[in-house]
């Protein structure tokens, strides 16, 4: 048996043709296991402290676990939110209240807007002179109704305007006027005018050229405007200021050739358009 050994060492000699590694040392022989096992290698000891480790490519520990963290909604910001509905009811509350109040006045006292109507107009007086000098008066007669049963009426500045077309001619202040309730009162504006024609220079003279024209064709139509300011009050217990801007339009005065005096044609009267 033991030539046989040596015979088969001998033939794996020839056939690899390289000679048997040598033994390897620094490590420990390994007892062959009695199973043919090899034994079961454990993990290796921790290393004292003050020692560094030899083999840095150990594998590193487990990572720590980490759970995912659930946010809870954040409260609503009620504070804020009642804040701001305390608020909008305090508006609300305001501007019903407002409303509530004004159709309280409307319903007691009312607001209806008095009516302006021009009975008369007549111009004693007109005279153009070598087409640069205007030398007029107007008088007019205008009547006032207050159509409110529980207020009073009292204009302290009242202004009339007479124009012709857009281009102011005269102007002038009146006195204050006093209308109760349910009253007609009737104010006379007096309106004379003496124009160089030399303050607008060529512009003057086509406007009186104008004038004289439609005077020679028997009318001249004029525009008259009246600026008042005032208040209103039922006694001692409500009073309110007012403006109004009255317009008393297409004024057609026709002239007598005989005496140069001009009427309305026809008598027409004229009723106003007021804006507040």
């Amino acid at each position: 048996m033991a030539s046989s050994a040596n015979d088969d060492q001998d033939q794996s000699k020839t056939m690899n043709g390289y000679p048997p590694p040598p033994p390897v040392t620094g490590y420990p022989t390994v007892q062959p296991h009695s199973a043919g096992y090899p034994p079961y290698q454990g993990y290796a000891p921790p290393y004292p402290a003050g020692y560094p480790n030899v083999y840095p490519y150990t594998a590193p520990p487990p990572a720590a676990f980490y759970s995912t963290p659930i946010y809870q909604s954040m409260p609503p910001e009620r504070g804020r939110r009642s804040f701001a509905r305390i608020i909008l009811w305090m508006m609300i509350i305001l501007f019903f209240g407002a409303f509530v109040m004004s159709f309280l006045t409307w319903l007691i006292f009312g607001t209806a807007v008095p009516a302006f109507r021009v009975e008369s107009l007549s111009v004693p007086t007109f005279k153009i002179a070598n087409s640069t000098t205007l030398t007029a008066k107007w008088e007019a007669n205008v009547t006032v109704t207050n159509h409110n049963k529980k207020l009073d009426i009292f204009y302290y500045h009242t202004e009339a305007i007479m124009f012709y077309y857009d281009e102011p001619l005269a102007m002038s202040s009146l006195d204050p006027l006093y209308i109760g309730k349910n009253e007609k009162r009737t104010f006379v504006a007096n309106l004379s005018t003496m124009s160089p024609g030399n303050d607008n220079g060529g512009e003057s003279s086509m406007l009186l050229k104008d004038i004289d024209e439609d005077r020679r064709n028997g009318d001249v139509t004029f525009n008259m405007r009246i600026v008042v300011r005032g208040t209103i009050a039922s006694g001692t217990i409500w009073r309110r200021k007012m403006s109004l801007r009255v317009l008393c339009d297409k004024l057609e005065v026709q002239f007598e050739a005989a005496t140069g005096v001009g009427t309305l044609i026809n008598n027409n009267r004229k009723d106003c358009i007021i804006y507040s």
